[in-house]
């Protein structure tokens, strides 16, 4: 799975240097995708496409996170109606299943990151470039690194998931 940071920049030029050296460092240009409120000039920077300015892994997460919640109270809903009617067997099952919402819910919320563009709304509004880079895992600590490292200015507005890069 493929890790997404989102960074924030006070100019485009800047955005600019950060693109060109990660281009350096090995990262492709569709793995980088720019955004900025209009009227910011942000031409010669990978574009974010309309998905990605819609953020729709925070919908992917909301559609599993509440479908997760539906199936729990149908489980349970399942289980006393069959306790009621005498099958132990088919409560069971239920039961089992409830547990199992819960496991996979509690895996969704401890392992994966929930950082969302909506947590730069602020810098964005200010007129600031907000930078998604696209970076498997094992990329991830090295370019958070070079990215802070080199450029105090940035603002790292976290990590998160997606799908994979150029896509969600």
């Amino acid at each position: 799975m493929w890790r997404r940071i989102y960074v924030s920049f006070p100019t485009a030029a800047q955005t600019r240097r950060v693109v060109d050296e990660l281009k350096a460092f090995g990262v492709a240009e569709d793995q980088m995708h720019a955004l900025a409120r209009p009227g910011v000039d942000i031409d010669g920077l990978p574009r974010a496409s309309e998905a990605q300015r819609g953020d729709q892994v925070w919908t992917l997460e909301q559609a599993f996170w509440y479908g997760n919640l539906a199936l729990f109270a149908v489980a349970l809903v399942l289980a006393v109606w069959a306790l009621f009617q005498g099958a132990v067997g088919w409560a069971v099952v239920a039961i089992l299943a409830a547990i199992a919402t819960v496991v996979i819910g509690e895996r969704f919320v401890v392992t994966l990151p929930h950082a969302h563009l909506n947590q730069l709304r602020v810098p964005y509004r200010h007129g600031e470039v907000i930078l998604l880079v696209d970076v498997p895992h094992e990329q991830l600590r090295e370019v958070e690194q070079l990215v802070s490292r080199r450029h105090p200015e940035a603002g790292v507005g976290g990590v998160g998931w997606t799908l994979q890069s150029g896509n969600v």
